[in-house]
């Protein structure tokens, strides 16, 4: 569990769990500590996200890095997510994120930001995204 600024809990594992069966999600972590809102990092499926975004006629083109830093994929990808695996009355609008960072590095133990049991690293993950969530 973590606070945000408005002294609200979070608790955001049964949320990555539940967005984790979005065929967009390969993993992700909701974080917020601190923060006004929640904010999603996540590791997407490449084909499930050039195929979602082909079909809104969004340019799919591009890296992984490429897609990862564009903020129409971003908007999409969050405005997808909330829409279909967030919706209220099931998660408190102060649980559901305002922000998404896309991560295009695969979380593997080798990166370090798995541990051996599989377990996502979010200390590791914070710092890598430092930038990006000091930017939010």
């Amino acid at each position: 569990q973590f606070k945000l600024q408005n002294g609200k809990y979070v608790s955001p594992a049964p949320l990555e769990e539940n967005l984790k069966l979005s065929p967009l999600v390969e993993q992700c972590v909701l974080d917020g500590r601190d923060r006004e809102n929640t904010f999603l990092i996540v590791y997407p499926n490449e084909e499930a996200l050039r195929a979602g975004l082909s079909k809104t006629r969004i340019d799919a083109t591009g890296s992984r890095d490429d897609l990862a830093q564009r903020d129409d994929v971003k908007d999409w990808l969050l405005s997808e997510l909330r829409n279909t695996w967030m919706e209220e009355p099931v998660w408190r609008s102060y649980e559901r994120p305002n922000a998404i960072i896309i991560d295009p590095m695969e979380w593997t133990t080798e990166n370090r930001m798995l541990t051996p049991s599989l377990k996502t690293r979010v200390r590791g993950l914070m710092e890598r995204h430092a930038d990006d969530i000091d930017a939010l």
